[in-house]
């Protein structure tokens, strides 16, 4: 036999592998293989299934080197972030800016729209920066949302004002999405912030001492001698002295020219800068940090009554803890106070260890929970975010009075992987039976999330979902759905991965263990749990009940938020 013979032989098989590697590196510059990629492996592990070998790849010598060399290339290369028109509404400007859904919901904004139009993702914004006298003009564009059909977009004009009586102006106009099927809505500030190079430009080309400087910046900001004043703790009549100085020294005739100059120097000193698009923060702005006995810190929000009866809500992984105001104002009307846990590895709460097991999750969920007094209220676990839950409280039997849990009923098995989307499979069985493989995918797949934000993260992880599809295709919904995956991207890719890992190790004897009543409600489309397996979980279990929801899938909370909302009261209040 010769040795290109020989070399052939040896290669066949692991042909799959190499087609994974190949289309690894290709991934790396190329996205497009990410599907040859998961194609690669399907045929790979059914193959191996079906011959009833172990389908791990890992100790291979030639396959180890390439997932090296992969990951050493991924090491050395940077992120850089391509278009994706929202985050670059958001982002291409230094100055404050915003999308919203034309019912108000903040889809994305930047670091200064936070403090300049109160923009928190995924809550409603009250519009409270809006001068009254162009709430016309800005209803033009929200109207003109619901019926542009790939036409050129509204635009307007408005002005602005904020608590401190500043008056600004703000473009608004309407951004087509789903080519062109639906729009969401920019607000965007015209004025530029105060650059450092201004105040530079104005002491050396004008001679303009600190404290003239001071009185320039305070008239492009505010246009309100009176406020200059106040904030400089001096007379109005001291300040327009000052401003005629000014004018004098910079040879402009009037205020309008003297901001207009300004407006100038600022706009050349920020030509080529970008906003910092705004990082995962609590969106119900009553977060807060405590850090437990082992010195690992856990974090928790609540939303809803302050004085109200308290429940505690666990996350999960695209099913967020922000539920929109359907849901929240409910809360607050019906009187209870809903506290959700930041899980171990995500937000600002730490991982536990380095494996940040489920055990290790739910002891340090059970800790929050004894510092809060929330001993016997009930529980509300989203997704996957029940396993930490069923842990918890199959370890602890008094600790909630019942859970109310969405979608996962018993760990991942074969049979259930099955229905699962070919990326969802392909990425839980490698993590299972080809660990390290698994880390390279997942590197891969962050470093394409980091460069087209979490759209590509859920195009690919539910596209072959058509009730999915048509969730996320929902301006209303995304909202949520980003903040959620946002929420679960400031996670590293070990704790992510150890977070799919949980849903093949969680122990179905553990759930049987659950002493307290159990509410379970699954979507009719979702694929992670069955009618039959609910049933026969509920035969095992007599204080199990499971309700399957019509026309909901997995993200039955955003799908269906009235009947969620009902369903909490029930369970907090009987």
């Amino acid at each position: 036999m010769s040795d290109k013979a020989s070399l052939q032989e040896d290669s066949q098989p692991i042909s799959a592998d190499l087609q994974f590697i190949n289309s690894g590196y290709r991934l790396v510059s190329d996205d497009a293989a990410f599907a040859d990629c998961v194609l690669a492996w399907t045929k790979k592990l059914a193959k191996a299934e079906a011959e009833d070998s172990d389908p791990s790849i890992d100790d291979d010598a030639l396959v180890s080197g390439y997932i090296n060399g992969v990951q050493g290339l991924l090491e050395k290369l940077n992120s850089p972030k391509e278009p994706n028109p929202i985050d670059e509404a958001v982002s291409e400007i230094d100055a404050a800016a915003m999308v919203i859904t034309p019912q108000g919901i903040v889809v994305a904004a930047n670091v200064d729209a936070r403090q300049r139009f109160d923009a928190v993702q995924g809550q409603k914004n009250r519009l409270k920066w809006l001068d009254p006298v162009s709430s016309s003009d800005f209803q033009a564009v929200v109207t003109s949302t619901q019926t542009l059909t790939n036409q050129p977009s509204q635009h307007a004009i408005v002005r602005t004002s904020n608590e401190r009586h500043s008056r600004g102006m703000a473009e608004v106009y309407a951004l087509p999405i789903r080519n062109g099927e639906s729009h969401y809505i920019v607000i965007r500030a015209l004025e530029t912030k105060w650059a450092p190079a201004v105040d530079i430009a104005l002491k050396q080309a004008f001679n303009l001492t600190a404290a003239e400087r001071e009185v320039a910046r305070g008239l492009y900001e505010t246009r309100d001698t009176a406020q200059i004043a106040g904030l400089r703790k001096t007379t109005s009549q001291t300040i327009r002295t000052q401003i005629r100085t000014i004018l004098r020294k910079t040879d402009t005739t009037s205020q309008v020219d003297l901001i207009r100059l300004i407006g100038l120097l600022n706009a050349r000193a920020s030509h080529g800068l970008r906003s910092k698009h705004l990082a995962w923060r609590d969106p119900w702005g009553n977060y807060r940090i405590l850090r437990g006995p082992n010195g690992k810190q856990i974090a928790y929000s609540w939303t809803g009554d302050e004085h109200g009866v308290p429940a505690v809500l666990i996350h999960g992984s695209i099913q967020g803890y922000l539920l929109g105001d359907a849901i929240e104002h409910r809360l607050k009307s019906e009187g209870i106070r809903l506290y959700a846990v930041i899980r171990p590895g995500f937000g600002d709460s730490d991982s536990c260890s380095e494996t940040n097991s489920l055990e290790e999750q739910a002891d340090a969920i059970g800790w929050l929970v004894d510092q809060l007094g929330l001993q016997g209220s009930p529980a509300i676990g989203l997704g996957n975010g029940c396993a930490s839950l069923y842990y918890l409280a199959a370890k602890r039997p008094n600790l909630f009075s019942r859970l109310l849990v969405t979608g996962l009923v018993k760990p991942y098995s074969n049979e259930s992987i099955a229905r699962f989307t070919p990326t969802q499979r392909v990425t839980i069985k490698l993590l299972r039976y080809a660990p390290k493989t698994s880390v390279t995918l997942a590197k891969i797949c962050y470093r394409y999330v980091q460069q087209k934000g979490a759209n590509w993260y859920l195009a690919h992880g539910w596209n072959d979902v058509p009730e999915a599809k048509e969730t996320l295709a929902n301006p209303d919904i995304i909202p949520f759905i980003r903040n959620a995956c946002e929420l679960t991207l400031t996670a590293n890719v070990r704790d992510y991965l150890q977070e799919m890992q949980t849903q093949w190790n969680l122990d179905p004897e553990i759930i049987e263990k659950v002493a307290c009543p159990v509410s379970h409600l699954h979507g009719e489309f979702d694929r992670s749990v069955t009618v039959e397996e609910a049933a026969e979980l509920a035969g095992k279990m007599p204080n199990f009940t499971s309700e399957e929801v019509p026309d909901a899938g997995y993200f039955l909370p955003y799908e269906k938020p009235e009947f969620f909302a009902e369903r909490i009261v029930k369970a907090v209040l009987g």
